[in-house]
């Protein structure tokens, strides 16, 4: 085994017991979710960063997270594959083999936040009759910005692995290396910065993931419905997030008296797309998720969608039969094939 291997095996394996042992809360917070109108769009957004975290839902379903590879050997990125039924996702670079001096430098995407959805208007899926052909045209809009949001987060999983090596080899981190942790520890809402480096890492290794092709095309299409709910068509939005004042989304047709939230709206859908996988990665109400993901890694198992649904029990009021129907949603439509043409 590699040293590249080891990092990616022992920060997970040793200091995840660690937090097994009580460094991270588990508990998600009461939180409670309306379910809007027709889309279930009720959802949750962590603020983090750049990201004007709305609140978050019941995480219902859970879905083939998909097919996703060891940390260890982690990562060829890319080159992948005609998603759906075309769209080359893009020749990725291969995230193990880059050099050191590639990725010594760590990587810090620009904010994701909401926007004016004005500026942008998706494609029309209603108007495509035929389902089948809804459907491929909704895989092949879709997967490009879902693998591009994915490859991104890589990007800043490898840095977090080379400082893993650095521990592992005995070295400390030099006081600019903790710096950088400190700034992804802002990004991704972990706010107990206190402990030993190995442990913050291993915190971070947790939150700093992939989200399974599968799952977040199931997700978009039972949100949007396929890609035609108003908050899809008008606000760029097909995970149903919210958000919480006044102006930073749509109303929702049938809001709960007392309810002040809207659904979120975006400049782009790259931009919905790209607040979702944060929101995953970074609010509490998913850490089971992020704990079943950690522990596939550790055993060195690919990531199925429709296993890490389980972890989105509190993304719609409807709890359990939500996260079902995401999973049937998955099996039917055969959606992990689009993780397996992602190794990540």
């Amino acid at each position: 085994m590699n040293l590249r291997q080891t990092a990616a095996i022992l920060p997970l394996a040793i200091l995840m017991l660690l937090l097994d042992l009580g460094v991270e809360s588990r508990s998600a917070g009461e939180h409670s979710y309306n379910v809007d109108n027709l889309y279930n769009a009720n959802n949750r957004d962590n603020a983090d960063d750049g990201y004007s975290v709305g609140n978050r839902n019941n995480v219902g379903n859970r879905n083939n997270v998909g097919n996703r590879n060891n940390v260890g050997n982690r990562n060829n990125v890319g080159n992948q594959t005609n998603v759906g039924n075309q769209t080359n996702v893009g020749n990725q670079t291969n995230v193990d083999s880059a050099s050191a001096a590639n990725v010594i430098v760590a990587y810090h995407p620009s904010s994701v936040m909401l926007g004016n959805a004005s500026l942008y208007t998706p494609p029309n899926f209603g108007q495509i009759i035929n389902p089948q052909q809804r459907k491929e045209a909704f895989y092949n809009y879709m997967l490009p910005m879902i693998h591009a949001a994915n490859r991104e987060v890589i990007r800043e999983r490898q840095w977090l692995l080379l400082m893993a090596d650095t521990i592992i080899e005995g070295k400390h981190l030099t006081a600019e290396q903790v710096s950088e942790m400190e700034r992804f520890e802002k990004r991704y809402s972990i706010r107990d910065k206190t402990g030993r480096v190995a442990i913050r890492l291993a915190k971070l290794l947790r939150h700093v993931d992939i989200v399974p092709a599968s799952l977040v095309i199931a997700q978009a299409a039972k949100e949007s419905g396929w890609g035609t709910s108003r908050f899809a068509t008008q606000g760029n939005n097909f995970f149903g997030l919210w958000c919480f004042f006044e102006g930073c989304g749509l109303k929702p047709l049938r809001r709960d008296q007392g309810r002040v939230h809207e659904v979120a709206t975006f400049a782009s859908v790259e931009q919905g797309v790209r607040y979702y996988v944060r929101t995953i990665n970074s609010h509490v109400a998913y850490n089971d998720l992020r704990s079943m993901r950690s522990t596939a890694r550790q055993q060195a198992l690919s990531l199925q969608g429709e296993e890490l649904a389980r972890g989105l029990i509190r993304y719609s009021e409807r709890g359990s039969a939500y996260v079902q129907e995401v999973q049937s949603m998955i099996r039917y439509n055969k959606l992990q094939r689009f993780t397996k043409a992602y190794p990540v």
